[in-house]
């Protein structure tokens, strides 16, 4: 297999000489056909070309998870320039001001599930109909701004190719479990490289793609039903969300086959409960803003080994693992670097700052992040492994553990735990499953984890609940 000289237009391109009539893009009130989908997102690029956006121009976004927000992004690619994909729940100017690097943005797009605006100018969206000549892109230049979720330290603007993000798609087909007639529920928020992920995905693959207009678990459920959804990309923690309001309800969700589970860990007896849950194959799949998937694990690997691992690197992936256990990776692929740091040297392997090994059947496994190792006497301990052991507890949902200063062990952990439903902690049962050096100085029950927009727990805000 090799990587392939297309950008995402090109894909819709062919997606709609393939299919012109098919509905490819919907929410429960309007839809597009290809051919509509292709004339709307000239129609923005139209727009945005008078406003003064040409190639290499970067278009600020508030990435609603909504249809337009797709268009607006093709329309980017379409003319060439840079897409910066901002969370939806903070103003853009906000959003620059944390980020704390000037960003030249060419125009700023404020989108909602109704509304188009830019420069405070509301624009009749269903109007705009022009049509402006494609220029011819270089698919290596930057196209994409994503910002990594800052779980574990301060946010970073990772810069994509449209080759960079068109070929992990290319790179994860083989183990993705696509197969005919899929149909796509899409749950992710587009601010996050999962999101986009998952739009190029669908139109590579030429999937239909359903946006809901709230992603509430059982309204899921519901549309799920109603439509036959077959597929959708999400988190684990709202996967869990979902299975466990699944077991409690009688939705028809059978037409459910796969869905491909990113962002954070999960641990065996999650991975099979969502299985069993939904009815489906979990596809486990290792990636970040930096390259989208590093490695995944398709349907056909036993459940043993997917739920144990996170799959063998994918075939454009280099991965090695260094002497402490940080995972260097190299590809083709990989992103083109940090916003306002220097390009990235393709020749050289990237440190992602993840921890794992290899085993000998060349699966992939992730012990947890480098930053997060907490060094208590000298002694090196996994919050991933710690958590790992809390969840095995009958009484705990959730679980997130940190790092914090201590005088006299230099770091001690610190842990917050969610209960299930009807249960109660017990102190004593936590001593089973953990050592004297796991045990945390201090164990938080909260009715809900913090998390960041893609659905990690938000390991800086649970370390400042400890510092207060």
């Amino acid at each position: 297999m090799q990587p392939i000289n297309k950008g995402i237009i090109d894909l819709l391109e062919s997606y709609v000489e393939a299919r012109p009539d098919e509905v490819c893009l919907y929410s429960e009130t309007e839809g597009y056909t290809t051919v509509e989908l292709h004339k709307k997102v000239q129609a923005v690029a139209a727009f945005l070309k008078e406003k003064g956006v040409n190639q290499g121009d970067y278009v600020g976004i508030s990435a609603t998870r909504t249809i337009k927000t797709v268009i607006v992004f093709l329309a980017t690619q379409y003319l060439g320039a840079i897409a910066v994909m901002f969370d939806q729940h903070a103003p853009i100017e906000k959003s620059l001001s944390d980020f704390g690097k000037e960003i030249p943005l060419k125009v700023a797009l404020d989108i909602s599930g109704e509304g188009f605006a830019i420069g405070g100018e509301e624009i009749n969206f269903d109007a705009l109909n022009g049509k402006t000549e494609k220029p011819v892109i270089d698919l290596h230049a930057p196209a994409l701004l994503i910002f990594t979720s800052g779980s574990t330290g301060k946010s970073k603007g990772v810069v994509l190719s449209q080759f960079g993000y068109v070929n992990h798609q290319v790179n994860f087909a083989p183990s993705s479990g696509v197969v005919e007639n899929e149909k796509y529920i899409h749950l992710l928020p587009l601010s996050h490289v999962f999101g986009v992920a998952h739009v190029v995905d669908a139109i590579m693959h030429r999937i239909p793609n359903f946006f809901p207009k709230v992603i509430v678990p059982e309204y899921v459920l519901q549309c799920i039903e109603k439509y036959g959804f077959t597929r959708f990309g999400i988190v684990p923690s709202y996967a869990l969300m979902l299975s466990e309001l699944a077991c409690k309800t009688n939705y028809d969700i059978s037409t459910m086959r796969t869905i491909v589970l990113a962002a954070a860990p999960t641990t065996f007896e999650q991975f099979l409960f969502i299985q069993r849950s939904l009815g489906v194959k979990v596809v486990p799949a290792y990636g970040m803003s930096e390259l989208t998937i590093v490695s995944s694990a398709g349907p056909e690997v036993p459940d043993e080994i997917r739920a144990g691992s996170v799959g063998k690197p994918l075939e454009f992936n280099e991965v090695n693992i260094a002497e402490d256990g940080e995972i260097f990776l190299k590809s083709p692929t990989l992103f083109l670097g940090y916003y306002g740091d220097e390009p990235l040297d393709h020749n050289e392997f990237f440190p992602t700052g993840d921890m794992g090994h290899i085993d000998d059947e060349g699966f992939l496994h992730i012990t947890g992040r480098k930053k997060d190792i907490i060094i208590r006497h000298g002694n090196n301990l996994s919050p991933l492994m710690i958590e790992g052991k809390l969840l095995k507890l009958p009484f705990v949902r959730m679980a997130a553990v940190v790092g914090i200063k201590d005088a006299r062990s230099g770091e001690i952990p610190a842990a917050v735990i969610v209960l299930r439903p009807g249960t109660e902690y017990d102190a004593e049962a936590v001593k089973t499953v953990l050592n004297k050096l796991e045990m945390p100085k201090e164990i938080r029950v909260l009715p809900m984890l913090p998390m960041t927009a893609s659905g990690k727990p938000d390991k800086m805000a649970i370390k400042k609940m400890f510092q207060q």
